[in-house]
């Protein structure tokens, strides 16, 4: 089995449907062998080479076990869910020997009530579930997901002109940001050494959205931009740099040809923006611009853009860190309505704020700091975790707080909101 990073499993996307009436399993059947032959990326392995190297093995034909659990009780329904959850969801997938997607079903009185369709995120990314789900379910493909690339044309593109093209401009963006990246924005390590090594906190915050709506108003931006910023001021605060560098997930799906891909075409892009003693409006604007640029050039030939950063790390004669990442997954629908963009609302709503700890991580992949946010025109989650090795709990806390506050003060005055620096 090919080595797979500390916690894989979570990676694991699940797509489910429920059928009240039931449906045969004829039907089920059909579903995965109509989603199998449509899709290449479900029909992928991974190769181990000898020089240390993968590559993808595409198959045509493919026979995919189904899990089907039978059960003539209803009251144990939910029970069972659980239990297909557990054997499909849990474990992670081994790229050699294993399909990227595992089925399973409930099935009552000899029709399937339920369906759990687990995916491995090498073969999907989170765009391409709504998709998928398209084909699944019966709904079709629409007429522009024909024009979407599979896996393998998608390969042959990229080794043609027009593809090397883009693969070079990125390099060339890559270069000229990591010439002018830190080497590193976290100057020592906390005097404590937790176990378990990474601790994730989460926000919850109703006055957040609407603050961050009504200065992307203002400032005609996106309320990504003022994520990336509000959280590279309150890094740099912590940390006391004058630059924050960020790996940012870009869904790279602009491009027409990948607009409807069912495959994993998300990748990282590079982002940095300048933080010194400069005002939190002007930060946004350099931010927003930064940001076009990062979703530009996150295409790319990730082995060419390993040595394009080991070649400057040589001509700086230092190593830079690239630990930092943010994944905004928060949709359009997520933003209030325009009635709400209101200070009073902003104000009223700060009181139902939430700093939460879910749990802690023995190990997490190369990440001093990664957030992740997720929205919905009631709430914005936003999920930190980070190296408490590098970062006290106490200021993993400050930086959740702190991106609440930078916003909330910029749109509804300063003195809202009261920090707490203790450790937790």
């Amino acid at each position: 089995m090919l080595e797979d990073a500390p916690d894989h499993e979570r990676f694991n996307v699940p797509i489910y449907n429920s059928y009240e009436k039931g449906i045969p399993i004829s039907d089920l059947i059909a579903a995965i062998h109509r989603a199998l032959a449509t899709h290449e990326s479900l029909r992928t392995r991974l190769r181990g080479r000898p020089d240390g190297g993968l590559e993808q093995v595409l198959y045509g034909d493919v026979r995919l076990p189904i899990d089907i659990v039978d059960t003539n009780d209803g009251d144990t329904e939910l029970a069972n869910k659980k239990v297909l959850w557990e054997r499909l969801l849990s474990k992670p997938f081994d790229f050699e020997s294993e399909w990227p997607i595992r089925v399973g079903a409930i099935a009552r009185n000899g029709s399937i009530r339920y369906v759990l369709v687990v995916v491995s995120h090498h073969a999907i990314d989170g765009w391409a579930v709504r998709f998928l789900e398209r084909t699944l379910w019966r709904q079709g493909i629409t007429a522009s997901a024909s024009l979407s690339l599979q896996p393998l044309d998608e390969a042959q593109y990229q080794m043609s002109p027009a593809g090397q093209r883009i693969a070079a401009a990125a390099e060339d963006y890559w270069r000229n940001t990591l010439l002018q990246a830190p080497p590193t924005m976290f100057q020592g390590k906390s005097t404590e050494q937790r176990a378990p090594r990474h601790c994730i906190g989460t926000l919850i915050s109703s006055a957040l959205p609407v603050a961050a709506q009504c200065l992307s108003r203002d400032l005609k931006v996106g309320p990504s931009a003022i994520l990336l910023a509000a959280l590279s001021t309150a890094i740099s605060r912590i940390t006391k740099t004058d630059r924050c560098v960020l790996r940012v997930q870009a869904n790279n799906r602009s491009k027409r040809e990948l607009r409807q891909a069912v495959s994993s075409v998300t990748m990282e892009g590079l982002f940095l923006v300048e933080t010194g003693d400069i005002p939190f409006r002007e930060i946004v604007r350099r931010a927003w611009i930064a940001a076009q640029a990062t979703y530009r050039y996150a295409y790319y030939d990730k082995r060419r853009i390993d040595a394009v950063r080991a070649e400057v790390e040589r001509e700086r004669r230092c190593r830079i860190d690239l630990s930092c990442w943010v994944n905004d997954m928060q949709s359009a629908g997520a933003y209030p309505p325009l009635c709400e963009l209101k200070v009073p609302n902003i104000v009223a709503k700060l009181g139902l704020t939430e700093v939460q700890w879910p749990r802690r991580l023995e190990r997490h992949h190369n990440v001093t700091v990664g957030l992740r946010a997720y929205g919905s025109p009631e709430a914005v989650k936003l999920e930190l975790i980070a190296d408490t090795h590098v970062l006290m709990p106490g200021q993993i806390e400050r930086i959740l707080r702190g991106i609440e506050a930078i916003v909330v003060e910029e749109v509804a005055g300063p003195g809202l909101i009261s920090l707490d620096y203790s450790p937790v």
